[in-house]
């Protein structure tokens, strides 16, 4: 049950990143695009990876809710993926393996510039699902 929910809110996170990166202005009341921030208040990155055996994706948005994103200050950031992989088993069952990986995380930090240093602490929760299916008892 827990894999599931995980596996959801990481398919969710990382499409409704993949629209917020993808959106145009915000409009206001009339149609009228609203006024942005001066500065870059929001920073979003996603990737994505594949080999023969395996694939996965991801994205992360960050938010400095009260300063421009490269200035000292707090950010809200959230991030997800999901990806799969298949292995051989043993030369003496000869199974092939199938895995499903997902992750979730929601976090609260703080930035600080030093010249040219900038250092982010982060705290908050995560979640990780993980499944081999069939069941591979020597893992």
């Amino acid at each position: 049950m827990l894999r599931s929910a995980i596996d959801i809110a990481a398919a969710c996170l990382c499409a409704a990143l993949a629209l917020a990166a993808t959106a145009g202005g915000v409009r206001a009341e009339g149609g009228k695009p609203a006024e942005k921030r001066a500065a870059p208040w929001q920073e979003i990155s996603a990737g994505a990876e594949a080999t023969r055996n395996s694939w996965s994706a991801y994205s992360t948005l960050t938010v400095a809710p009260f300063s421009a994103i490269a200035a000292d200050g707090f950010r809200l950031r959230t991030s997800g993926g999901y990806g799969r992989y298949r292995y051989e088993g043993s030369p003496a069952n000869g199974t092939t393996f199938g895995g499903i990986n997902s992750f979730a995380d929601a976090m609260l930090g703080y930035q600080i510039q030093f010249a040219r240093t900038t250092i982010k602490g982060f705290a908050g929760g995560a979640g990780i699902g993980h499944a081999i299916t069939p069941f591979d008892s020597g893992n």
